[in-house]
């Protein structure tokens, strides 16, 4: 009975610690300078609980240097003006602000969050209200689920735990998030077909599927635009083509589960020849860019338009 009160005691005496401890650095946060408060707000994400403690703690006349080392020691390449990985933190904040809408900044809702820790998705799924369900969303890095829901419909998406599990192993991931630098995962991308049709024009098919584009929620539309930049050499290397096209897309959710992807097709009037095409999409909203290149070679002319 003695060893188990004192067992009682401990815990007590450390719940007592941890809420006296976590009140006195509440109050330290409180009182920060303009300054340092955009700081420690801007890297709630990545600062860990010993770096909290230190920071809230230090006098002010020492709380640049901790900034300086703070971002030092999260440069992933020391030999390099660059901070690659604050670059890419700031990055994904900004990019986070405007893709995710609804009442907060889009870097402080959960989808912001998530996007910020772990950089875009290898897949996203959205799913607009049926059968009286709220509208959601499903992100998968690779295998692994992660899932939000507009439970209030304004917007601001709640990630949603499937278990216990699941939660260890988003912390788990979030924890390496605080020490490395991740390179921005790219899922941006396009299929290309060509086929020749009766005017013997070389036509450029480009699908792309809707899963792989970041939209802007408009309203009840879902919006972005598509550049589409062609670059064309001849045999000798020599630019004989070179023309950019933009092309708008809105549409509602409910049409992503009806059409699959976006076809855009792009026709080419070559003379007989070899051809190198180069070919860049951009997405404006999401400012992912993808290249690829064709070789084409050309046996018959296209015809002559009849007057």
């Amino acid at each position: 009975m003695m060893r188990k009160r004192t067992v009682i005691l401990y815990v007590f005496l450390a719940f007592w610690f941890v809420s006296v401890l976590g009140c006195r650095l509440y109050q330290l946060e409180k009182k920060l300078s303009p300054e340092y408060k955009e700081f420690f707000s801007k890297v709630r994400y990545i600062i860990t609980k010993e770096e909290r403690k230190i920071f809230l703690e230090l006098p002010d006349s020492e709380k640049k240097e901790f900034q300086e080392d703070f971002w030092i020691r999260r440069d992933p390449d020391l030999f390099t003006d660059e901070n690659e990985f604050k670059e890419e933190y700031f990055h994904r904040i900004d990019e986070a602000n405007r893709l995710f809408h609804g009442g907060r900044p889009g870097w402080l809702q959960d989808r912001g969050r998530i996007y910020i820790l772990f950089g875009p998705p290898s897949e996203r799924h959205t799913y607009s209200m049926l059968l009286n369900t709220s509208p959601r969303e499903i992100w998968y890095y690779g295998y692994f689920p992660v899932i939000f829901i507009d439970h209030m419909g304004t917007g601001d998406y709640k990630l949603e735990s499937l278990n216990l599990m699941h939660l260890m192993e988003l912390d788990k991931a979030q924890n390496a998030s605080q020490e490395l630098a991740k390179p921005r995962k790219e899922f941006f991308d396009f299929d290309v077909k060509t086929h020749i049709n009766e005017e013997n024009e070389v036509i450029v098919t480009l699908e792309i599927n809707y899963k792989n584009i970041w939209f802007a929620a408009v309203e009840d539309r879902l919006e972005t635009t598509i550049v589409l930049s062609v670059e064309l050499q001849d045999a000798e290397e020599k630019i004989v083509l070179s023309e950019t096209k933009e092309y708008p897309i809105s549409i509602l959710e409910d049409d992503i589960g009806k059409e699959d992807k976006i076809i855009i097709e792009y026709p080419l009037k070559l003379k007989r020849g070899t051809y190198t095409v180069n070919l860049e999409l951009e997405n404006k909203v999401g400012k992912e860019k993808r290249r690829k290149t064709l070789k084409l070679e050309v046996k018959r002319a296209p015809r002559l338009q009849k007057k």
